[in-house]
């Protein structure tokens, strides 16, 4: 007869599985959001090239994206929230930018605002 998991061994086994998954998302989050600080520096440094400022603004909103997608998974709806408020205010920059470069200023300092305040409410 083989050995059986009992109730008690298989909860404790998925809370280390769990527990294991939720460290290495924590990590990769840190790195993702280091990522899309880089990207939104070269973002903002590159307001002169329209067509560089739209890469890098897609950069970000696509780091913004994957991050919105992964917090839920895990408890974490505020990063879920916000990386969702930052993807859509990175959205309506580049299709205002795609059509009008004129305006910037005020849509860059909200987006500079959201970018802080995911990177500062994230889980460590």
């Amino acid at each position: 007869m083989g050995k059986s998991i009992n109730k008690m061994d298989k909860e404790a086994l998925y809370e280390q599985r769990y527990e294991a998954l939720l460290q290495k998302y924590l990590r990769q989050l840190q790195e993702r959001l280091n990522n899309l600080t880089s990207y939104w520096q070269e973002a903002t440094e590159a307001t002169n090239d329209i067509e560089l400022l739209l890469e890098k603004l897609e950069n970000t909103r696509s780091l913004a994206h994957g991050i919105a997608g992964s917090g839920e998974t895990f408890g974490f709806s505020h990063v879920t929230e916000n990386g969702r408020r930052l993807e859509q205010a990175l959205i309506e920059e580049i299709n205002r930018r795609k059509h009008d470069n004129s305006q910037a200023g005020q849509s860059l300092n909200r987006i500079s605002e959201l970018v802080d305040t995911l990177v500062n409410n994230a889980p460590t």
